[in-house]
Parts: C-alpha cells; sequence; structure tokens
C-alpha cells in the first residue's frame, strides 16, 4: 500500500502522529507499506525522527524533496488563510501523479 503525505514545516509536530497512527495499525496486514512524505525543506530533526520511526515499525516511509521547477511555479498560487495550518503545501496532492510516479 502506498499513502502520500504533504506537508511543509508548519506541520512537522502534527506528521509525527499520524505517521505513528498509521504504522501502528498496519502493523497486522501482509502488503508492503510505503509512505511518501512530500515536502519542500527537511531539518535533521525530522530526518532523525523519520529513521527512528522506520526502525520501530514495518514500514518504508520515503522522504521526497519538492523540485525547484514546481518550487517555482507553486509561487504563483494563492496562499490559503494564514490563520489556520494551511499553507501551500495543501497544492501539492495536484502534482502528485505526475511528479511521483512509484513504478
Amino acid at each position: 500500500m502506498h499513502v502520500a503525505y504533504c506537508f511543509d514545516d508548519r506541520i512537522h509536530p502534527f506528521l509525527d502522529a499520524a505517521l505513528t497512527s498509521l504504522l501502528m495499525n498496519h502493523r497486522a496486514r501482509r502488503d508492503e507499506l510505503v509512505v511518501h512524505l512530500v515536502t519542500d525543506s527537511a531539518t535533521p530533526e525530522l530526518t532523525r525522527r523519520l529513521e527512528e520511526l522506520e526502525q520501530c515499525f514495518r514500514g518504508r516511509l520515503e522522504l521526497r524533496l519538492l523540485p525547484s521547477d514546481l518550487l517555482e511555479s507553486m509561487a504563483a498560487l494563492p496562499v490559503p488563510n494564514s490563520d489556520d495550518l494551511d499553507s501551500r503545501s495543501v497544492y501539492l496532492r495536484l502534482f502528485l501523479p505526475e511528479r511521483f510516479r512509484t513504478a
């Protein structure tokens, strides 16, 4: 099973809980779990935490940084309301089929 999370640095604190829940609930399944983590930047802390989660649970976490041409094209998109957790990362799911093929 393939799952994608699209996020930016505003979502990092919540990503840990979502990934832990997904990985814990997938333990009993026999199919392989591949989680594609699509973002514009990755801190050393995020990378370390993803490695820890991957070691604790069955599943593969693939960090996918956005290419610069995509980031440039997204600059023209309107910014969602800054009062909540939305950001330009909400648009990333639109590019998933084109940019991040799995096979």
